[in-house]
């Protein structure tokens, strides 16, 4: 329950950070805005996220549909996965790399934007930010995956219960 209001108030403090650069930078806006609502779709991420997708940047980013979304923790780089893969883009909307990877139903990007994780059809993969397949990690039946917040470790979580991983691969727990 505890851990269910931290990410509910982070959510909202993230939407709030989307309300403040939406005229500044609404290319950073917009990314705030799909963390807040990966943190937890409260009402404030939800309205960040439509507020974001009326403004210019929408034309930035064309990546659809989008099965999930997760940005990195400097605010550089955001991933974005579909059907087909995983593409990583910059602040500005450039992209940056692209992952072949059919069924991408999850991801997560570390803080500093250098490496992400997917969940596809073909398992949970670690990838590097230039698109290269680093590890494949030996578990089935994962919905979710995160990085910890220092990037050392993966956490995947499905119907098989939750584990974790240094990011090598190696199951910790």
């Amino acid at each position: 329950r505890a851990e269910g209001l931290a990410a509910s108030a982070s959510s909202r403090v993230m939407a709030a950070k989307s309300n403040v650069e939406l005229s500044r930078d609404p290319t950073l806006a917009a990314l705030l805005s799909l963390e807040a609502w990966r943190l937890s779709p409260t009402e404030e991420a939800g309205q960040a996220m439509y507020a974001a997708a009326a403004s210019p940047w929408s034309q930035v980013i064309t990546a659809e549909p989008v099965t999930s979304g997760a940005m990195s923790g400097d605010a550089t780089r955001l991933v974005t996965a579909d059907a087909d893969g995983a593409t990583i883009w910059d602040a500005a909307g450039a992209e940056l790399a692209s992952i072949v990877a059919p069924g991408v139903t999850s991801v997560a990007i570390n803080r500093d934007g250098t490496r992400l994780v997917t969940v596809s059809d073909d398992g949970v993969a670690v990838w590097e930010g230039d698109g290269t397949k680093s590890v494949v990690l030996d578990v089935a039946d994962v919905v979710t995956v995160a990085f910890s917040g220092d990037g050392t470790r993966i956490v995947t979580a499905g119907h098989n219960g939750t584990t974790v991983w240094d990011i090598n691969g190696t199951k910790l727990r």
